[in-house]
């Protein structure tokens, strides 16, 4: 694509009142100072309390939001594309061209070599079965459209300023209609038919009609989470998702200072978190210039609370020191302050930690008016909840407690919350819809190669001890093998249509643990199989081999499908509890959860006294667990000797390995009480003295090695059978 000698061109997007959106919007203003365009400016539209708070570099163009007029129906994405032809948007006929973009995104350096011809767009994902594209293609047939074939358009638009208005409009158009005929008494489900992407729907159709030309590119809409280079993706996209890099993440205060040190701005996830760093300092400046008695005005998020903490003496160093910081310069300012909003963060993991108590207790009235009162009585964990309940992968379970408390209190519950749970609930009933015919085949595949097989983890839980499969949401498929059977079972999977990764994600494979992961896609969902040959990861003490186990698997019912095989009492509780205290920030309630419901499900059924015997640790973590969780009411008083940092676990040491000497330190030899406790299986009231002096620096030291061995390419041999099992694979 060569650039043409004159040319100008636009970045546009629209802002609503959101202390969120803002922070995003001067996020991508700062991919716009950084990549230094000589032919581009950037256009936010949006209410005048809003654009108050851009600097002034910015061309703002005043407008209203739209999606609270009666023919929205409360569709709180109308302004998306309405704005294009809103009040004030005549002032983008300067440009020859624009990129109409949401505001959680970014421009990169290879921007200034991005001039295809004609209209483009990013891909989407919204067109997932035959009901969606027979739908679309009815409501084009009905206003008498052509659609030309192309499908799954995404939401940011590249082309002749003229040609993009005028798909905007049709868009804006189409998109009512949409609501008005199909989504008024019901919301339909993701990934099908489907409310929340009704504006998508609605651009394939314009795009289709009024571009005839128009084509898919890779160059938009680029997932924040890659680690490709930013020289060969002009644009990124943020989406819904917790790996890094996550707007979500961000938003809830979950980066530190440390996550901004030795970030390569080449790489597309650490580009995306550097420009969210560089957007607080402005945070902090719109803070101070708004009117605090504006009618308006929204509750601080998490990044604004930490903007707003730094002091106004740094304001003018601070800012210039973080817009022209160097890879690998101290972040100390503005991201130190981001730490500070970890309180909200806290508050929404506490909301829908008392929330599963609720939905599961055995004084269920009196739990549902706890939980009911903690929502009136925590206001500003509104913002955070559904972004913590999706991360601990409670989601599902939450959902019914949620819609009763909508229905017998509306003001304790948000309409988008209810919403946002609704959607969710109905993606993971889908989900794992599809994931059990997934694990039909395996058990069917392996069984007529005669392959013994043991189901892991939240695919043996799921009907163990949840009611339903979809209430036990999961990101892999995990199974046990034995090593011998390595190279059959490879030949299996590959034959089932998956594809294995070429190698695993970590540099660091001291022992072997599971083949890298292999993964297939069905009715629009990812399913990714962690074929394991030890079920414990390999910094765990023990190893849970096929040869190792305590007792033989034992089977179990799996509604309509075929029975499967799962760990027997002891070696689940060992494995659960192993699972649940591997290092990690914050640990995820599905997984304590997971401890404390087998636990309850299976008490009579427990060899108690083995437990006790041969793995201490597991008992350990049941107390924790039982503690946390109470048993009861989200009202019920914790024990006095309970251990501090309930839910905290050790930083994992790719984490610390970022942290500045002194935190680093005090994260390797001073992580929580509560997880020592059930790491270690010390007992809830005896002293960590000794743990703390002894074990865990030891322990530590271990890992250090291990680590340290297998860079230097020293590890320990592997059986033969899983050498050639992995070559497989690779292949």
């Amino acid at each position: 694509m060569s650039r043409p000698v004159e040319r100008t061109r636009a970045i546009v997007c629209f802002v609503e009142n959101n202390d969120h959106l803002l922070q995003q919007v001067l996020a991508l203003r700062q991919s716009w100072l950084y990549v230094q365009s000589p032919d581009t400016d950037m256009v936010v539209m949006g209410p005048k309390s809003v654009l108050a708070r851009i600097p002034d570099d910015i061309v703002k163009i005043e407008q209203r939001a739209v999606a609270d007029d009666p023919e929205w129906f409360s569709y709180r994405y109308g302004n998306a594309t309405a704005y294009l032809n809103g009040v004030g948007a005549h002032q983008l006929d300067r440009y020859a061209h624009i990129l109409h973009t949401d505001v959680d995104t970014f421009i990169t350096p290879a921007w200034n070599g991005f001039y295809p011809d004609g209209f483009v767009c990013g891909s989407g994902g919204y067109s997932n079965d035959d009901d969606v594209r027979d739908n679309i293609r009815a409501v084009a047939a009905q206003f008498g459209l052509q659609h030309r074939g192309l499908t799954n358009t995404g939401a940011t638009w590249y082309g002749p300023t003229a040609l993009v208005r005028r798909v905007a409009a049709m868009t804006e158009m189409l998109t009512r209609y949409i609501l008005s005929r199909h989504f008024r008494s019901n919301e339909g489900a993701w990934p099908g038919w489907y409310r929340g992407v009704a504006q998508m729907y609605a651009a394939e159709i314009a795009i289709n009609h009024c571009a005839p030309g128009a084509s898919r590119t890779d160059q938009l809409d680029m997932f924040s989470t890659s680690r490709r280079s930013v020289r060969d993706y002009p644009h990124i996209h943020c989406w819904h998702t917790d790996e890094d890099f996550s707007k979500h993440r961000f938003m809830a205060g979950g980066y530190s200072a440390s996550d901004a040190r030795n970030l390569n701005l080449d790489i597309i996830a650490d580009y995306a978190l550097e420009m969210s760093f560089r957007s607080l300092p402005d945070m902090t400046k719109s803070a101070e210039a708004t009117d605090t008695d504006s009618p308006d005005k929204v509750e601080d998020t998490p990044a604004m609370a930490a903007a707003s903490t730094t002091t106004s003496s740094r304001h003018d160093a601070a800012d210039d020191a973080v817009h022209m910081r160097p890879v690998g310069a101290s972040a100390d300012d503005a991201p130190a302050a981001l730490t500070a909003a970890s309180s909200r963060h806290d508050a929404a993991d506490d909301a829908v930690r008392m929330l599963l108590v609720a939905a599961s207790a055995d004084d269920a009235p009196a739990a549902s008016e706890a939980a009911e009162r903690l929502l009136r009585e925590r206001p500003d964990t509104g913002p955070g909840l559904v972004e913590a309940a999706e991360y601990h992968g409670i989601a599902p379970l939450l959902e019914p407690a949620i819609a009763a408390l909508a229905r017998k209190s509306p003001a304790a519950v948000s309409d988008d919350t209810r919403r946002a749970f609704t959607a969710l609930a109905s993606r993971h009933r889908r989900a794992a819809a599809v994931r059990e015919g997934c694990v039909d085949e395996l058990l069917t595949a392996f069984a007529a190669a005669g392959i013994p097989i043991v189901l892991l983890k939240g695919v043996a839980l799921a009907h163990l001890i949840y009611p339903n499969p979809s209430l036990r949401p999961m990101v892999d498929v995990d199974v046990l093998i034995d090593v011998a059977d390595t190279r059959a079972a490879v030949q299996v999977i590959r034959g089932l249509g998956y594809s294995f990764r070429r190698q695993h994600v970590s540099r660091f494979s001291g022992r072997l643990h599971h083949l890298p992961p292999a993964t297939t896609t069905r009715a629009g969902f990812t399913i990714s199989l962690e074929v394991h040959h030890d079920a414990m990861s390999p910094d765990a003490p023990d190893s849970l081999t096929m040869a190792t186990l305590t007792a033989r698997p034992r089977s179990f019912e799996r509604g309509s499908g075929p029975q499967g095989l799962a760990l027997d009492h002891v070696d689940m509780l060992r494995h659960l509890s192993r699972h649940a205290f591997e290092p990690a920030r914050r640990i995820r309630l599905k997984h304590l959860y997971d401890l404390w419901r087998y636990q309850r499900e299976f008490a009579g059924k427990i060899d108690w006294p083995e437990l006790d015997k041969r793995f201490p640790q597991a008992r350990v973590a049941l107390t924790l667990v039982s503690d946390l969780f109470q048993g009861g009411t989200p009202d019920a008083p914790a024990r006095a000797s309970a251990p501090k940092g309930a839910g905290l676990g050790m930083i994992p040491l790719s984490e610390i390995a970022r942290l500045p000497l002194t935190a680093k330190l005090d994260a390797l030899f001073n992580p929580p009480a509560w997880w020592l406790h059930g790491f270690y299986g010390v007992p809830v009231d005896g002293s960590l003295v000794t743990c703390r002096a002894v074990r865990h620096p030891l322990t530590v030291a271990r890992w250090m090695l291990k680590r340290c061995v297998a860079r230097a390419g020293l590890s320990q041999p592997l059986p033969r059978a899983a050498i050639e099992g992995l070559a497989e694979a690779a292949r």
